[in-house]
């Protein structure tokens, strides 16, 4: 039974919401097809080619505030429009349906852009927004660069490679994860929000990684600092929830990207649940983000969570009586496999923390959920939304749902039955991407959960045998590798060193 202490504000909440239209991921390209933009990356990629003319890729999302401003005041700009029909093969991405691309060509926040030669090689590429004139330029100059050599994502003396998967390693690697961390960590923010190497800036919140150093002891006092400042910079205090980023490094001076999306809140809330043996205000958070996830973002009539409620950081400007006459911002109704299991897993987490049932409830119902609806069979896909339409899983998707399972335990046969179709199928993948002998490697995120789904000794659904050691000697940090797509390699070589141990 839910808790009736909720708020009238969230009862208000739910009541709005319920009369808001259905957003699905389909609509982020609305509009965009009236400026001659594309909406399939190959398509287009292969008109480029046939037409030898640049592509220009930008990644979007209904949810971002910045995407949807820098849309208005620069993209639809006339003299851009005609710029680009005249020389480039555009394509617009949805960042929700195809975060294999993002992934690919380094993405590390929205709004992201990308300019490719006719041939498909990387010639620019930037995150957030430029001026109309500065957007033309950055085109003129990718138009006379389209000939060079790929741009790398970092030096290659700039990479830390795990090497060999021996306790030695081990301990060079995570050395150097905290390094990178610490290079991250701003003072005067009290938390994650410092420069990369590269001199990109962190923006979103690194929650995987504070669980991490939470867990393992490390920096109680920036822990506890940490813990303050983001509640004072994401947490929305009158209707719960934690907001995307606040960008202290804009033009816009403290620039706040509104919309509250589920992993990040999931993340947030195990994170907080962890630090709440030493910190009563953690817990209460904790507890109160919860009741946000599971009256805002839960579907009450199918279950699962849906992806994000949408930026409006007009709405969040104005005063709290004035909220209070204004429908509230729409929840984006897609459902992702992939950010519905790293949400089931956090909540069992949270859950096992703080002796909650509800949230380990919740966590079970979430992984039956993408069991159930996202599966046909043994094939996963990795959105849908309430029209219907649908995207085939990434890798991703499998190996964040395979660790969900591990998570959670298996208790089900038949969730179990079509878990153990999906390992299938995706040690038959690793077993292809193994026995490749000169391919390009896979991102560090990707080879992270595989060594995290593949590591663990009390694993029921297995992969090939040799993936784990594979799968760690793999593992890498970038000049822009988010610290959080580290952590689950990391704790990955960790249950292997102690697996090893025990024999």
């Amino acid at each position: 039974m839910k808790n009736i202490s909720r708020s009238l504000i969230i009862v208000f909440l739910l009541f709005a919401l319920q009369a808001m239209p259905v957003a699905g991921f389909a609509t982020v390209q609305s509009g965009w097809q009236q400026a001659g933009w594309l909406d399939n990356f190959e398509a287009a990629a292969e008109k480029a080619r046939v037409g030898n003319r640049p592509l220009l890729v930008y990644f979007d999302a209904l949810w971002c505030s910045w995407c949807q401003q820098y849309k208005r005041e620069v993209l639809d700009r006339p003299e851009v429009q005609s710029f680009i029909q005249r020389h480039y093969v555009a394509v617009v991405v949805d960042f929700d349906a195809r975060p294999d691309l993002f992934s690919r060509f380094g993405g590390v926040g929205l709004p992201f852009t990308v300019v490719l030669s006719a041939q498909g090689r990387p010639v620019n590429r930037f995150v957030g927004i430029l001026s109309e004139a500065n957007f033309l330029a950055m085109l003129q100059d990718s138009m006379e660069r389209s000939g060079l050599q790929p741009v790398s994502d970092s030096d290659i003396s700039d990479v830390v490679y795990a090497g060999e998967a021996d306790r030695a390693s081990y301990q060079r690697f995570r050395q150097a994860f905290l390094q990178h961390v610490d290079q991250l960590y701003s003072a005067q923010l009290a938390t994650l929000a410092g420069q990369y190497e590269s001199g990109a800036t962190l923006k979103r919140p690194s929650p995987q990684t504070w669980w991490y150093l939470t867990k393992h002891g490390l920096w109680p006092q920036r822990v506890k600092k940490a813990v303050l400042a983001e509640c004072d910079r994401l947490l929305d205090r009158q209707h719960g929830g934690f907001f995307n980023f606040l960008d202290s490094s804009s033009p816009e001076a403290d620039y706040l990207e509104s919309a509250k999306l589920l992993e990040a809140n999931a993340w947030l809330i195990a994170w907080f649940a962890s630090a709440a043996q030493t910190m009563p205000v953690a817990r209460v958070v904790a507890e109160q983000s919860w009741f946000y996830l599971r009256d805002v973002l839960w579907d009450e009539k199918q279950g699962g969570f849906w992806q994000a409620q949408v930026a409006d950081n007009e709405y969040y400007a104005l005063a709290a009586a004035e909220k209070l006459k204004r429908s509230p911002p729409p929840v984006d109704k897609i459902k992702r496999a992939d950010t519905n299991a790293q949400a089931a897993i956090a909540l069992y987490r949270a859950g096992r923390e703080l002796n909650n049932a509800e949230m380990k409830r919740y966590a079970v119902q979430t992984l039956d959920f993408v069991v159930a609806h996202l599966m046909q069979g043994d094939v996963l896909f990795h959105v849908r939304d309430t029209a219907g339409e649908s995207v085939l899983a990434f890798p991703q998707d499998w190996f964040w749902l395979l660790l969900a399972a591990q998570e959670v335990g298996n208790g089900d046969q038949q969730r179990e039955r079509k878990l153990k179709l999906l390992a299938m199928q995706a040690g038959a993948w690793l077993q292809q991407q193994m026995n490749k002998k000169s391919a390009a490697p896979l991102p560090p995120e990707l080879i992270a959960l595989i060594a995290a789904s593949s590591c663990r000794p009390d694993a029921f659904l297995q992969l090939p045998e040799s993936t784990c050691v594979w799968a760690i000697r793999q593992l890498r940090i970038e000049a822009e590798t988010p610290p959080d797509v580290i952590v689950p390699g990391l704790l990955a070589w960790q249950a292997y060193l102690a697996g090893t141990a025990a024999h």
